[in-house]
């Protein structure tokens, strides 16, 4: 039975499964057509570009669908490494860090801009170390590289467009 106030959830009676079923899911794999407009094999459309800012080391613009982001990179000198302090034989330096902001208006949303929430750490996290999965060793790139990631769009996977 439905709650009555329009909102697809179902009384006790009903079941999550049936909530989902009736939805969504439902929408989308018997017209193939997401609630973007997209079809089910359409992918949204990506661009790249980089060296959009004059004055920095270097700088991206990255674009997929309406989530897209504005990446600075800043070199600094091995002195200005990022001293860590070493948990179980962890590491005790970073040379190169990613920085992931997320402010109120990507999401057209009113707000204090400045604050660091779980999001911008959870998404930071997760950039910064598939960054530094291809990034080289400071043995042979021995350069601080700070990036910063500002999120201008969002529509979804913006840790990704990271």
């Amino acid at each position: 039975e439905s709650d009555g106030a329009g909102t697809g959830w179902e009384s006790e009676s009903g079941s999550d499964v049936e909530v989902v079923g009736t939805g969504y899911g439902r929408r989308f794999s018997v017209g193939s057509v997401r609630p973007d407009g997209r079809h089910s094999k359409e992918v949204r459309p990506i661009k790249a570009k980089a060296g959009v800012l004059a004055r920095t080391h270097g700088s991206a613009h990255f674009s997929r669908g309406d989530t897209a982001t504005v990446c600075t990179a800043t070199l600094g000198p091995p002195e200005m490494v990022q001293r860590l302090r070493a948990v179980a034989g962890g590491p005790t330096q970073k040379h190169m860090f990613l920085h992931y902001e997320f402010p109120p208006y990507s999401v057209n949303e009113v707000g204090k801009i400045g604050g660091v929430n779980r999001r911008m750490i959870g998404h930071g996290a997760l950039a910064e170390k598939a960054v530094a999965a291809v990034f080289p060793p400071p043995e042979v790139y021995p350069h601080v590289v700070r990036l910063t990631s500002t999120i201008t769009g969002s529509d979804g996977s913006s840790s990704m467009a990271t």
